[in-house]
C-alpha cells in the first residue's frame, strides 16, 4: 500500500469514503435518548478531517430535518458536501443501546443508498489516494452500480482500496451483491478490516487463523481483523501478528472500528509503515470509546505524534 500512496502523493484529494450517513439514535443507561450524526465512512471522513486529511464524503440523505442535521454537522467541521445527494426518502436511521461491547443495532434505511454517479464523483475519484467504502451501499441499486463504477475508476488511477466489510443480514436486498461477485471484489482490495462478527456472517464460526486463511487467498495485501477487547490479529501480505488491545476505559463501542480506520489511513498518508500506523490507529479508537456515539473531537494529527495523548 506504501508503494501505491506514494505514486498517487501528488493528488489533491487523500481519501473518498463512500457509503451509508444517517442518524445514530443510542439510548444511554439512564435510558436518555441521543440522536447523533453516524454511519461508518461519514465517520471515517469526519475523524480523518479532524486529523488533517483532505477528505470527500459520498453519500445520501433525506429533505428532512434528519438530513438537515447531518449536512448541518459536515459544514460545522468545513467538510465538503457536493457529493451528498438529498432525495425525497427519508434519512436513514439507526437505533442502538449504549454499550461497552458490540452494539446491536436495528436499522431504518431510506436515503442512504440513492448515490447516482455523476461527472462530479467521476473526477473526485479520479484524484483521490484512497478509496473507501462499506457493505452498505453493496446490498441496493443505485448504490450498488455507482460503486462499483467508482471501483473500476480508483483501479485505473492507481487508489489505494479499502473495504470495511460492516455486514449484517438486516441489510440483505433482493438487489444486493451475489456471495460470488463480493468474494470477486475482496481480489481488488488493497486493505480490509472485518471483525468476528462480519466473518462470522460471511462464513460462519471459525477461529481466528482460519478466518485469516480465508481472506489471504485472494491476496489481499493488509488484513486487520478486529478481536474486541482481546486486540488486532494483523496479516501483512501473509505475515501475521496479534496485537493487544491498548484501550484502558470504554463508555461506548460506537465507532470505535470507524476511528481506527481513520487513525490507520491518516498514518499511511504521512509515510507511516504498516506496524506505526496500526499504533495510531489504536490511539484514535481509544479516544472515540471514551464518549456516547461514533464521533469524539480529535487533534490534528501532528500532535499525535507530539505523544501528548
Amino acid at each position: 500500500m506504501k508503494e501505491k500512496l506514494l505514486k498517487t502523493n501528488h493528488y489533491p484529494v487523500d481519501i473518498i469514503t463512500f457509503g451509508e450517513v444517517l442518524i445514530d439514535r443510542i439510548t444511554d443507561d439512564a435510558h436518555h435518548e441521543h440522536s447523533l450524526v453516524g454511519g461508518s465512512p461519514s465517520n471515517i471522513a469526519i475523524n480523518m478531517h479532524q486529523l488533517g486529511s483532505r477528505v470527500l464524503f459520498v453519500g445520501a440523505v433525506g429533505a428532512d430535518q434528519e438530513g438537515d442535521l447531518i449536512l448541518n454537522r459536515f459544514n460545522d467541521y468545513g467538510l465538503s458536501t457536493h457529493l451528498i445527494n438529498v432525495v425525497d426518502s427519508p434519512t436513514s436511521i439507526v437505533s442502538l443501546t449504549q454499550s461497552k461491547a458490540t452494539p446491536d443495532p436495528s436499522f431504518l434505511r431510506g436515503a442512504d443508498y440513492h448515490i447516482p454517479f455523476n461527472e462530479a464523483l467521476l473526477k473526485a475519484v479520479r484524484q483521490t489516494r484512497i478509496f473507501h467504502f462499506s457493505y452498505w451501499p453493496l446490498t441496493r441499486k443505485p448504490a450498488l452500480d455507482t460503486l462499483l463504477k467508482c471501483l473500476d475508476e480508483a483501479e485505473k488511477s492507481g487508489a489505494v482500496i479499502g473495504f470495511d466489510p460492516n455486514i449484517h443480514e438486516a441489510l440483505d436486498h433482493q438487489e444486493m451483491i451475489s456471495l460470488e461477485a463480493l468474494e470477486s471484489l475482496f481480489r481488488r482490495l488493497d486493505f480490509i478490516k472485518p471483525s468476528l462478527d462480519d466473518a462470522k456472517r460471511l462464513w460462519g464460526d471459525l477461529s481466528k487463523e482460519a478466518i485469516m486463511d480465508r481472506f489471504e487467498a485472494y491476496g489481499i495485501p493488509v488484513i486487520i481483523l478486529s478481536l474486541g477487547k482481546d486486540g488486532i490479529y494483523i496479516s501483512e501480505n501473509k505475515h501475521r501478528t496479534l496485537v493487544p488491545s491498548k484501550t484502558k476505559e470504554v463508555v461506548d463501542t460506537t465507532g470505535a472500528g470507524d476511528a481506527f480506520y481513520s487513525g490507520f489511513y491518516t498514518s499511511l498518508l504521512h509515510g507511516n509503515s504498516t506496524e506505526k500506523a496500526w499504533d495510531d490507529a489504536q490511539v484514535v479508537s481509544a479516544l472515540v470509546l471514551n464518549v456516547i456515539g461514533a464521533l469524539a473531537p480529535l487533534p490534528h494529527y501532528q500532535e499525535l505524534t507530539k505523544g501528548v495523548l
